[in-house]
């Protein structure tokens, strides 16, 4: 089992603390780091019930879940686990790595005995979810406890900050490593220059996604919008799809409407996808041709084989200013974020318009932290033109 690890996490592999906080930047490998270390000490021959945990369950499948499947792969530790994808479980002989979302307390009450966590985006959850999980946590002989949050540091005002921070007593039971970017070796340079842009662009936002300092990110885009979860009488008015790969997420966004209110649904949110497995998901999550799905104009094959799927995609109209138009169509709604759209309130709270070298806002937004964005603009965009669902494609 040899696998390349960034050495800046050496440390925290070896760390006999309780709590083991990592905060860091975009692009630091914090998540794969912390994966590696639950899959590792789960190959213990002694008892091991780790707990992974994020807010909001729908989000697990498509992000902890696959990375750790894809690390134990990696790892060529195919045959040491069994996986359940429906549970979402991975079972070591007497050891198992569960994950749950803490939306759904009594599934977190009916782990029996766990002896360690790991609680992924730990800035979504509130102080109360984290003492639920430390309560549960059992200490076995021979072993210590190992309780680790991971997260962007997207606020200043977070619990996370007074509590593991700013609190004595709780500091001298942690472990603490802030990392960025620049300590991650296997980071792929186009997306580290786009990091380094914010520098430029936007240095608060740099701060807090490229050095991983505490702070808020400033001028963003979209300064009034709620949490809130779908009322019954809101109407389905189709979907805003937005292509990705390898660093960006593809992103596919439901928007609902009632009057001149609009909510925002993640639906996909995920990297790695083809468009064969992108066709064969949304047919899953039930998404037939009576549904339309606006999409970036950009990829015109993608959009052609999701439409030979038997899916109504059609693209998005691009022109001049057509960036601006579509921000300003989505500001003409009081705009709201399901509870579950983890990603899709952090891009919210992070999409900024760029700075000139005075600090002198421009009217043009910052092209990052906008997949699930652009996918809720294109539909809303189209919407606003009154495009006609199953008119010519291109």
């Amino acid at each position: 089992m040899l696998v390349k690890r960034n050495e800046v996490y050496k440390p925290f592999f070896e760390s006999k603390y309780k709590y083991n906080v990592l905060r860091g930047g975009s692009g630091s490998g914090k998540s794969y780091a912390v994966a590696d270390d639950v899959i590792i000490r789960t190959l213990d021959n002694r008892l091991s019930r780790t707990i992974v945990a994020r807010k909001v369950a729908a989000t697990m499948r498509q992000s902890v879940f696959r990375l750790i499947q894809n690390r134990i792969y990696d790892m060529g530790l195919e045959s040491r686990f069994i996986t359940n994808k429906t549970d979402m479980t991975f079972t070591s002989g007497k050891n198992e790595i569960l994950l749950v979302g803490l939306d759904d307390v009594n599934k977190l009450k009916s782990i029996y005995d766990p002896t360690d966590a790991w609680v992924e985006e730990a800035d979504q959850i509130s102080q109360d979810d984290f003492e639920e999980i430390d309560r549960r946590i059992r200490t076995i002989t021979g072993r210590s406890p190992k309780i680790t949050l991971s997260f962007n540091p997207t606020s200043s005002f977070s619990w996370l900050k007074k509590y593991f921070y700013d609190t004595e007593t709780v500091k001298r039971e942690t472990y603490e490593l802030t990392t960025t970017y620049l300590d991650n070796c296997f980071l792929d340079p186009a997306y580290a220059s786009t990091i380094e842009r914010l520098q430029e662009t936007n240095p608060s936002a740099y701060r807090v996604y490229g050095l991983g300092e505490w702070g808020i990110v400033q001028g963003v885009v979209f300064d009034s919008w709620s949490i809130q979860d779908i009322p019954e009488n809101a109407k389905l008015t189709g979907y805003g799809l937005d292509f990705g790969y390898s660093n960006d997420p593809t992103a596919l966004i439901a928007v609902w409407k009632r009057g001149k209110e609009l909510w925002l649904d993640e639906i996909i949110y995920q990297t790695g996808l083809t468009n064969q497995d992108l066709g064969s998901m949304m047919k899953s999550l039930g998404i037939t041709m009576s549904d339309e799905i606006v999409a970036d104009s950009a990829e015109p094959k993608s959009v052609e084989e999701l439409w030979r799927m038997r899916l109504n995609v059609h693209p998005c109209k691009k022109g001049a200013d057509s960036i601006r138009n579509g921000i300003n169509a989505m500001k003409e709604y009081k705009l709201n974020i399901t509870t579950r759209s983890v990603n899709l309130q952090r891009e919210f709270s992070s999409y900024s318009w760029k700075q000139d070298k005075n600090g002198t806002w421009l009217n043009m937004p910052i092209d990052m932290f906008n997949h699930g964005i652009d996918a809720a603009r294109y539909k809303i965009s189209a919407s606003s033109q009154k495009i006609i669902p199953g008119t010519a494609r291109f």
